[in-house]
């Protein structure tokens, strides 16, 4: 027996818990209109950009795609098999999302190598050769999907335990759901003013991430990705900047829905500007990739990414003043 349940690679993917969620809904034509009100507004930390503690992310609105049931693992343990657990749940269409030890994942980068609790997304399973379909990051830094043997997940499974955090000890079990979403464009333009203002209207105290007087937003982010550009002097975040890179793209793909929707006319020269802003982030990333490799953190690659930075943030301006004049004049 089998199961498969349906998950597209999503275009936003640099954070797990984003590139889960959204890989489901993205599987949901109704869940468009949302998707594009979405990863527009950017926040990071005025003080520090360590990722560990607090990171560039994108504010959300809540997901009314999706539903979610928690149980703890002991609970699970104490009736049944985790095996047996996932493959009923998968069954009944549930997506599971759990933590896992990736020491004894074969295609992950901590195999064998180090002990590494990480979230995993299960999306089906193959009785016949003892296998769960997962979604993740492999040794390549990819998010794709994989298969992990039955004995590989329980190891991981057994040897994933913290005392101190409740995520890891925890399943949660996510199911889609049909949701009556109104797409709303001024929602979007005021979205857009914000992030050229640098705000974070208070009127959208729906979204995920808590509005923080000690967060910056909008365009006011480069000011500090600038500060931690300077200060590194060890090794360059690459999920900052892969961050950028999917803000863009998802900033071309809304103007072409935008464009088709009827919501702004005459998108040819949008279209170009933001091809070229794509690229230039996707310059961005490659620089800090090769950076990277090469152990380099000097004054010429620091001048290379502030350059690129304040490139970035000059086109993304242009753009985003253009469109908001284009909007206007519809609504």
């Amino acid at each position: 027996m089998k199961k498969l349940l349906p998950f597209l690679v999503p275009p936003i993917r640099t954070f797990n818990y984003l590139a889960c969620e959204l890989g489901i809904t993205s599987t949901i034509e109704e869940s468009i209109p949302w998707y594009q009100m979405n990863y527009l507004q950017l926040c990071c930390p005025k003080t520090d950009l360590n990722l560990e503690d607090h990171k560039l992310v994108f504010s959300l609105l809540r997901n009314p795609f999706l539903s979610r049931t928690y149980l703890t693992k002991s609970f699970v343990e104490d009736i049944t098999d985790p095996i047996q657990f996932i493959i009923v749940s998968l069954n009944h269409g549930y997506y599971v999302n759990t933590y896992i030890n990736e020491y004894f994942l074969p295609n992950r980068q901590a195999y064998y190598s180090q002990s590494f609790l990480h979230d995993i997304l299960i999306i089906g399973y193959d009785d016949d050769e003892k296998i769960l379909n997962a979604v993740g990051y492999n040794r390549e830094g990819q998010f794709v999907p994989e298969k992990v043997s039955y004995d590989d997940f329980r190891d991981g499974f057994i040897f994933c335990s913290s005392m101190n955090n409740t995520e890891q000890r925890t399943f949660s079990l996510i199911i889609p759901k049909k949701e009556d979403f109104h797409f709303n464009v001024s929602f979007i333009l005021n979205q857009m003013e914000d992030f050229l203002n640098g705000t974070n209207d208070a009127q959208f105290k729906y979204f995920n991430i808590p509005i923080n007087e000690q967060d910056a937003y909008g365009k006011d982010v480069y000011e500090y990705i600038l500060s931690y550009i300077k200060a590194n002097t060890t090794f360059w975040d690459i999920r900052v900047f892969r961050l950028l890179l999917e803000h863009k793209a998802a900033l071309l793909e809304r103007i072409n829905f935008l464009g088709k929707m009827g919501y702004i006319k005459n998108i040819d020269e949008l279209i170009i500007s933001s091809e070229k802003l794509v690229n230039t982030a996707n310059i961005l990333f490659n620089c800090t990739l090769k950076f990277n490799i090469a152990n380099a953190f000097g004054t010429y690659e620091k001048d290379k990414l502030s350059v690129l930075i304040k490139q970035i943030e000059q086109q993304e301006e242009d753009i985003l003043k253009n469109v908001i004049l284009k909007i206007k004049e519809i609504i």
